[in-house]
């Protein structure tokens, strides 16, 4: 089992030796960053402390610039409500607020794919110590709705029944205390993974989840559904990173209600 949860293993994740994005060293010709993940001004500031901090070349980060751009703007706009500025290179189709908090959002144009699969990058290789290609296969299902100005509704996403195996597995393994974990931003950032084993193959996967201030819940009017960002990925050469927790290969039987939320407790 792996974890980082307090401040003081926060902190050793900055001495990797390798840029998270791309997996290269670090050379005078190739300056480097501290890059907070995810952006520090996603969350209030009583909540900035300890941060996820990994090093990066300050070419690579500077490629996600305007994707943690919509990140801040998004995360402003739900914590301070319809008034606020929506994220660049979107727009505002709904928005429902009850007691004044946004409690559903939809937004055209936003572009969750690029901001998970940073985040998925830089918390395998804080958690396991090596670098992860953001070409991994990966099958991602986002925690927010987007519109689609084709249909005038909310776009399609690709929800296979894997989702919800991938969100049970990971649910039922935490209920053991058998996931790898990392935990930062005073709580209100979180990632957990199991590593499993498809049926019959040798191929070995993680399931895992992401949730940023209990997001499964802002999607929820518009999707009908509480729905988080969970999925899975795969490693070259089908391993597990050494150390890492590996879900047991038999149904664990364990009652949920949601069965798209993996952070239900």
């Amino acid at each position: 089992m792996r974890e980082i949860v307090t401040q003081h293993q926060l902190r050793e994740v900055v001495q990797l030796g390798f840029c998270y994005l791309c997996g290269r060293a670090f050379t005078d010709e190739e300056p480097r960053t501290r890059d907070h993940v995810p952006p520090k001004r996603i969350f209030k500031l009583d909540d900035r402390s300890p941060p996820l901090i990994l090093l990066a070349h300050e070419k690579c980060n500077a490629a996600y610039s305007k994707v943690d751009e919509q990140a801040k703007e998004l995360f402003a706009l739900l914590h301070q409500g319809p008034a606020s500025e929506p994220p660049i290179r979107t727009k505002i189709v709904g928005i429902a607020s009850r007691n004044g908090v946004p409690s559903s959002v939809l937004l055209q144009g936003l572009k969750l794919q690029p901001m998970i699969t940073k985040i998925l990058q830089a918390c395998h290789a804080a958690l396991y110590g090596v670098f992860l290609p953001k070409q991994t296969p990966n099958l991602i299902l986002p925690p927010l709705p987007e519109f689609d100005p084709k249909t005038h509704g909310v776009a399609r996403r690709t929800l296979l029944p894997q989702h919800q195996i991938f969100c049970r597995m990971l649910k039922d393994n935490r209920r053991m205390g058998n996931v790898d974990r990392l935990h930062a931003y005073n709580g209100k950032f979180r990632f957990e993974v199991v590593w499993g084993a498809f049926d019959g193959h040798r191929a070995h996967f993680a399931a895992f989840g992401v949730d940023i201030y209990q997001w499964h819940r802002l999607g929820g009017n518009v999707l009908g559904r509480p729905q988080g960002c969970l999925g899975m990925y795969r490693m070259d050469g089908d391993t597990i990173p050494e150390g890492a927790s590996v879900a047991p290969g038999v149904e664990l039987g364990f009652a949920w209600k949601e069965p798209l939320n993996p952070f239900e407790e």
